[in-house]
């Protein structure tokens, strides 16, 4: 994979086959999914399929139970999100929204 590209020390051309696209080399999360995806396909060829999940939209559906077991945890949340955003930040996190800054635009 290093080796695709311009040679950093002597500015030639390695394994770029030609393709002006190579000159920058590959790129390392491109190849590493590409690695990976060809591994599990090879993996779901030998293995076969799952079979698919069949439910009806009914069962997709949040039941009243459901609600009520997570209405404390929503309204928790709801809570502490609203609390924390609602206290000013740190003026070096933020510089953009001081008020010296919006006079020099």
């Amino acid at each position: 994979m290093s080796m695709v590209g311009v040679a950093s020390g002597f500015s030639t051309a390695r394994f770029t086959f030609g393709s002006v696209n190579l000159l920058s080399g590959l790129d390392f999360v491109a190849v590493m999914i590409g690695i990976f995806a060809v591994g599990e396909v090879l993996h779901q060829i030998r293995r076969g399929g799952e079979k698919p999940i069949r439910a009806r939209f009914k069962d997709l559906l949040v039941t009243k139970e459901e609600l009520t077991r997570s209405a404390p945890a929503a309204t928790r949340g709801t809570v502490l999100g609203f609390a924390v955003v609602s206290f000013p930040a740190p003026e070096p996190l933020w510089p953009h929204s001081s008020p010296t800054a919006w006079r020099s635009r």
